[in-house]
């Protein structure tokens, strides 16, 4: 979120569902004076509902992944909910939703298919995410151009990156 606020985008939404890391994250954005940052207290899924998140040390996962039967419950709302509720053009999807994230992206298909945002996708959470997500975002956008990042070289299985993104061409000067 810091690093995008950089860029300079009309406005950043950041969703955290917990009630425990949700007042950080207010106070990240009060801190740093952020007012393109909207915040969102929910979680992201494939489709509207409740589900249960279990906390782990300053982060949290959808307790149902991994087996953890307790949890805060919290909502969830899918990206195309969302975008159509609130007229929004999305030209970037960035998620890191400790093993949701395939269900985050199915809960965006008419978004990605509409506006063909840029997709940035954590893949190590859950090993087969290596290989249905990048096979869901080209059906979803045959022309997207998949490119993977290692961001940890010390560890090979962690912090594996999907960047999704349509290659333009790059208009020439005559």
């Amino acid at each position: 979120m810091l690093i995008l606020s950089e860029l300079k985008p009309r406005r950043i939404y950041a969703f955290e569902p917990s009630s425990q890391n949700f007042p950080l994250l207010k106070e990240t954005v009060r801190l740093n004076a952020l007012s393109n940052v909207v915040l969102v207290k929910k979680s992201l899924g494939a489709k509207r509902g409740r589900t249960r998140m279990y906390p782990y040390g300053v982060g949290s996962f959808v307790s149902e992944i991994y087996g953890r039967p307790k949890g805060e419950e919290v909502e969830v709302v899918s990206i195309d909910e969302f975008a159509k509720e609130n007229a929004l053009e999305v030209g970037l999807i960035k998620l890191n939703v400790e093993g949701s994230e395939y269900d985050v992206i199915a809960g965006a298909r008419e978004t990605i298919k509409t506006f063909r945002p840029i997709l940035i996708v954590c893949l190590y959470h859950r090993g087969k995410d290596f290989f249905e997500i990048p096979k869901l975002v080209k059906e979803l956008v045959p022309e997207y151009k998949l490119r993977f990042l290692c961001v940890n070289r010390r560890h090979p299985i962690f912090d594996r990156v999907l960047i999704s993104y349509i290659d333009e061409p790059h208009s020439r000067s005559r």
